[in-house]
C-alpha cells in the first residue's frame, strides 16, 4: 500500500551516483568506492542533490538559513544522525507518509 501511495508522487529515486532513476523498483549495480562506506555514499549522494536544488543564505542575525526540497527518508537512525551536519531534512517514511498525508 505504501508503494502506491509513494508511486502516485512525485518522489525520486537517487542512486549513489547521483543519477535520478525513472522507476522506483531498480536493480541497478554501480562501482562503489572502496574507501568509503555505504552510508558515506547514501549521504554523499543525498548532499548533492540537496544542493543542486536549494538554497543555503544568512539572515540577519547571522543564522544559516537552509532552504531544501529535497527531505532524506530513511528508517536507519544511524543516518538520520549524520544528515545532520550536512543540514539535510531527514524523517523515517512514517514521519514524511504523516507529515505529506500521503
Amino acid at each position: 500500500m505504501l508503494d502506491e501511495e509513494i508511486a502516485a508522487t512525485t518522489i525520486s529515486v537517487l542512486t549513489t551516483s547521483g543519477t535520478i532513476l525513472e522507476s522506483k523498483h531498480s536493480n541497478v549495480s554501480e562501482t562503489r568506492s572502496k574507501a568509503k562506506t555505504n552510508d558515506d555514499l547514501i549521504l554523499e549522494s543525498v548532499d548533492r542533490l540537496s544542493r543542486r536544488t536549494g538554497k543555503q543564505t544568512r539572515n540577519d542575525k547571522d543564522e544559516l538559513v537552509v532552504d531544501r526540497i529535497v527531505v532524506f527518508l530513511t528508517n536507519d537512525s544511524n543516518l538520520r544522525v549524520k544528515s545532520h551536519p550536512l543540514n539535510l531534512a531527514a524523517q523515517t517514511i512514517q514521519q514524511f507518509v504523516e507529515a505529506a498525508k500521503l
